[in-house]
């Protein structure tokens, strides 16, 4: 990754270690069962398995084949990253700080 993309996933990583301490400041019982939360839930869940879906381009060698002519393995990798640290980060923000549920 070129230098400021490390600095980009260096301020989410930043984001996702902090945003936990938010509980203190905020807590909406509410908020993961609204239209916001569960949009920003959902967000975070598509995410998360774009994420995952490298891993499947890369170890499968027919999806492999076909992906990587319409994109660049760079292209995923960089996806794949910021996806991968974006999806927690709306997910920690659609359970609303609350860690005691079972979910959370």
């Amino acid at each position: 990754m070129q230098e400021r993309s490390t600095t980009v996933v260096g301020a989410l990583v930043l984001l996702l270690v902090l945003l936990p301490l938010g509980v203190f400041v905020h807590v909406s019982p509410r908020f993961p069962g609204s239209l916001a939360g569960s949009m920003i839930g959902i967000t975070g869940a598509v995410l998360m398995l774009v994420a995952l879906s490298y891993a499947a381009v890369k170890r499968i060698p027919s999806l492999h084949e076909r992906i990587t002519k319409r994109v660049a393995p760079r292209t995923l990798l960089a996806l794949h990253v910021y996806a991968g640290i974006a999806g927690p980060i709306l997910g920690l923000i659609h359970a609303a700080h609350k860690f005691n549920s079972p979910l959370g």
